[in-house]
């Protein structure tokens, strides 16, 4: 078999050609490439029967309608499109891509396949998995030794799982009930996307390495990966101009140990990256009533201990309380149960209030 891969700003396409017969078939290609594709396909004599997007794509323009109309192929979906494309009109409409999902949407899907179905090409065969978490209707396929699993799985992470469709759960099973298993001395990952100039290794490493395989629970593997993506942010205009799939660089490393941090500078981190940071309020609830953090989290000294559940351990720490004596106790505290970045607010709310810093009361 031969593979060709194309990548576009972080999009990857792949053509599969089974060199005995000339037929091959095309995987998430982009529209921008169309041209290209098509050029090098009849250069070189190949028959393309299918072209499969491995799910509904949110973040640029998909470019199997026009490669079936130009060569005759067929379009093929995970058997969910129909259920995803309903929420990728509500998608569209909140961060500003109704032209890119429009798009996608009116592309007529030839085949829907399911779990376990196979196709061929050629003397090839092409067995497909659902391969839900990132989209309702993601799949993967294996061909020969190549595990294609568009944004199910890339090099050092997954997909987005915050955008409609998605779900951590199901992401959670797929890596280890579906991908995992398929893991032998050969089969190689090739993914939809990546943004670090990686290509394709082999899924056992990667499986070994991949931080949302560390050992944890399904809940724990929720509350990591809800930390883990930079958050969506619309612009001045009320949109997001483009949606990215994954994190360039994969997760952010956070500092470790416990630091004190003055109110002035915690204040200036949260203004710039609140998303990386919890800050949790140890006072009594009448205190609060002088004014707190507006992103604090009260949680009183007295039940520290009985809430730990609601403490992520992937974002930084802030504790805080009136004067700092209290904050410096539980910052110790988390640090010994297994918190790694937390940082205790000194002079408290007394300082932070003594320095004219926003309060809400």
């Amino acid at each position: 078999m031969l593979l060709k891969s194309f990548n576009d700003e972080g999009n990857l396409a792949y053509l599969l050609v089974d060199t005995k017969t000339g037929h091959a078939i095309l995987v998430d290609p982009v529209k921008e490439r169309v041209d290209d594709l098509v050029k090098l396909i009849k250069k070189n004599n190949y028959k393309v029967d299918y072209v499969i997007d491995s799910h509904s794509h949110a973040d640029h323009f998909s470019g199997a309608g026009l490669i079936r109309d130009a060569l005759g192929c067929k379009v093929v979906m995970g058997r969910a499109t129909v259920e995803q494309r309903k929420f990728d009109t509500d998608l569209g409409k909140k961060f500003g891509i109704e032209d890119i999902l429009s798009f996608n949407v009116k592309i007529q899907v030839d085949k829907y396949v399911r779990h376990g179905e196979t196709l061929t090409y050629g003397e090839k065969t092409v067995t497909f998995y659902e391969t839900p978490g990132h989209t309702l209707n993601s799949i993967s396929f294996l061909s020969d030794r190549y595990l294609f699993t568009g944004d199910s799985l890339m090099i050092g992470q997954t997909g987005r799982l915050d955008l409609p469709g998605g779900s951590p759960s199901d992401m959670f099973k797929t890596l280890h009930s579906v991908l995992k298993p398929l893991a032998d001395e050969s089969v190689i990952l090739c993914p939809a996307h990546d943004y670090d100039h990686n290509a394709s290794r082999l899924l056992k490493d990667e499986i070994a390495e991949n931080e949302f395989y560390k050992p944890q629970t399904e809940a724990e593997f929720v509350e990591f990966t809800s930390g883990f993506f930079p958050p969506l942010k619309l612009d001045d205009m009320g949109g997001v101009s483009r949606i990215q799939c994954g994190a360039s660089g994969g997760q952010e490393k956070l500092e470790q140990g416990i630091f004190n941090i003055l109110p002035a500078e915690l204040e200036a981190k949260l203004k710039t990256d609140d998303s990386s940071w919890m800050v949790i309020d140890v006072r009594e609830p009448y205190e609060l009533l002088s004014g707190k953090i507006t992103q604090a989290v009260n949680i009183p000294l007295s039940e520290i201990e009985g809430r730990l559940t609601e403490i992520p351990k992937n974002k930084r720490i802030a504790v805080v309380c009136q004067s700092g004596g209290r904050s410096s106790r539980v910052s110790n505290y988390l640090a010994q149960n297994g918190w790694t970045t937390v940082y205790n607010m000194t002079g408290g709310m007394m300082m932070w209030q003594m320095n004219y810093l926003p309060i809400q009361k």
